[in-house]
């Protein structure tokens, strides 16, 4: 059985993704598996080309989630893939998952969709059994993020920020738009042990 599996994005990780899913091998299994790039970059089709790289590319139109929709939608329904993995959290942001679950496709992607939390690796969060650390829905934590013993209300968006027992709300401007919360320190200690050289 010949299995063909979608890398969405721009970075080298779909190329990367799709050669390595191309040409492992088992020793258990039997089945084929091939490596295919939704999107990529202009020079990777060429660049694996030249390298004799067993790994398909499917075009968009731009870099909207809209097109990637399209895209993968088209190459469903074509038999050119069978599943997709977005490599890029924008796309999970954007709600690429929800707009395939729309149409009924949620089983062939994998990935959260918006009302999901992303936390980067580099984020650190812990909490006690007096201050447990509570995270809402649809959260994005980014960054060189620190949270400890905190409640992170539902459509948040934290970037390299230390938060300390602290309630963070939605917060929503009279455009529409969410307020982002964007380095967050706590007052500085010790500073008269520091000066400049």
């Amino acid at each position: 059985m010949s299995y063909k599996i979608g890398f969405a994005g721009t970075d080298g990780r779909t190329l990367l993704s799709a050669l390595v899913t191309s040409t492992a091998t088992s020793e258990n299994y039997q089945d084929d598996f091939q490596g295919v790039v939704i999107r990529g970059m202009p020079a990777m089709p060429p660049f694996a080309k030249s390298m004799q790289w067993p790994v398909n590319f499917i075009p968009t139109t731009d870099n909207s989630k809209k097109a990637y929709a399209s895209a993968i939608i088209d190459a469903f329904k074509t038999g050119s893939i069978g599943c997709v993995v977005p490599m890029s959290g924008d796309l999970l942001l954007d709600g690429l998952v929800d707009e395939l679950e729309e149409v009924g496709l949620i089983d062939r992607i994998i990935g959260f969709p918006r009302k999901g939390s992303f936390i980067e690796s580099s984020v650190n969060m812990t909490g006690s059994d007096e201050h447990p650390l509570r995270i809402g829905k649809n959260v994005v934590i980014k960054g060189t993020s620190y949270l400890f013993g905190s409640i992170v209300e539902d459509n948040v968006f934290i970037e390299h920020s230390i938060l300390v027992k602290k309630k963070i709300e939605k917060f929503e401007m009279k455009n529409g738009e969410t307020r982002k919360v964007r380095f967050y320190l706590p007052m500085p200690e010790g500073m008269d042990s520091i000066s400049d050289l």
